[in-house]
């Protein structure tokens, strides 16, 4: 029988793609591109090694897919999140909270992530990644235009200011997973906010 319009063979399907995407982000977050096999990534996702293949043609498509699936689902997660907060400073604090909780639970995705933004720093990015990179900030340059057409907050770029805050919740996150910090993340979150706030509240 269908299930909201999907027949159970699209389930399944489905619930297959989301376990080897799975799979394929933590292999390649662990390994990385070159040393990440096929043969791993099917082991984790307890499938055959075959059946990858029929999903993906190569290993460069697997990982594709897995980091489009993590940024998207990432990107989707904040939309909902800020876009229903009634403040600018809470929604500042809604995307710096789900992002920060989000990496916390998917470290080895953060990996991947922060690999490809190094190489979006020397010029080689993929219009797909950037793109999801700048639905992120776009929602913050949103967030931030609201109050300062209602005269709540400063008037300043919003384009660099939401790169600022998109900016310093990466370091947060970067300095979590990499064991500098002691701090709970709730006062690793309600730094960047309260930062933000002083910058951009009201004039």
């Amino acid at each position: 029988m269908p299930i909201a319009g999907k027949t159970k063979r699209d389930v399944l399907t489905e619930f297959r793609h989301a376990e080897i995407l799975d799979a394929a982000r933590q292999v390649f977050g662990r390994r990385g591109f070159a040393t990440a096999s096929m043969e791993e990534i099917s082991s984790v996702a307890g499938v055959a090694k075959g059946t990858l293949y029929l999903y993906y043609r190569s290993k460069q498509d697997l990982y594709r897919a897995a980091l489009y699936a993590g940024l998207t689902d990432l990107c989707e997660r904040l939309e909902r999140t800020v876009e229903s907060a009634p403040t600018l400073e809470e929604r500042i604090h809604s995307f710096v909270a789900t992002k920060v909780e989000y990496f916390e639970n998917h470290r080895d995705f953060f990996r991947i992530y922060s690999a490809e933004l190094g190489l979006a720093a020397t010029g080689i990015c993929d219009r797909a990644f950037r793109d999801l990179c700048q639905r992120q900030i776009r929602l913050l340059e949103r967030a931030l235009r609201v109050d300062v057409a209602a005269g709540r907050a400063r008037t300043v770029r919003e384009d660099a200011a939401a790169n600022a805050v998109f900016d310093l919740t990466r370091g947060v996150i970067s300095r979590r997973l990499l064991g500098w910090t002691n701090s709970r993340l709730e006062e690793d979150v309600d730094f960047v906010v309260d930062f933000a706030h002083r910058a951009l509240g009201r004039p």
